[in-house]
């Protein structure tokens, strides 16, 4: 895209890109889409996605991530635990999303940062300072003692 204020979005978030004119051109499995709408409006797109094989998760106004319907992060740290022996109240999560909350559900204790929507707050044990205000690191800190 030569969109400069969607490029520019994407750079302050460190999201890498890659133009995909044709899905079809990729022979490797797509583990996730995002789809993004400059002038926002896509809880009406994502209920587009409600019907079929996928997940559609709200990231904010503007941004969806697409997945298939058999993966989600709480299925990863499942397995994850069960390959590494770690139990759930030794876990940590940390989410901004729709797409957390799976993840949360598998973990001991989980953050939703201050700008996740308020639904992605309400599933969390704690809610934290924004990405704006560093809040991942800031609770890191404070959780291990780190100065």
């Amino acid at each position: 895209t030569e969109d400069a204020e969607f490029l520019s979005f994407l750079n302050r978030h460190q999201v890498e890109q890659e133009v995909c004119p044709n899905l079809d051109e990729y022979s490797d499995k797509v583990y996730k889409i995002s789809y993004f709408k400059m002038d926002g409006g896509m809880a009406d797109v994502r209920k587009a996605f409600s019907v079929g094989g996928v997940n559609a998760f709200l990231v904010n106004d503007r941004m969806i991530d697409v997945t298939d319907k058999d993966t989600d992060q709480g299925k990863a740290v499942r397995r994850l635990k069960k390959l590494l022996g770690v139990r759930k109240n030794e876990i940590l999560s940390f989410g901004d999303s729709e797409n957390d909350l799976a993840l949360f559900a598998e973990a001991g204790k989980s953050f939703a940062v201050g700008n996740a929507p308020k639904k992605v707050q309400e599933k969390a044990s704690c809610v934290i300072p924004s990405n704006n205000d560093k809040g991942v690191i800031v609770t890191l800190k404070e959780l291990f003692d780190v100065n």
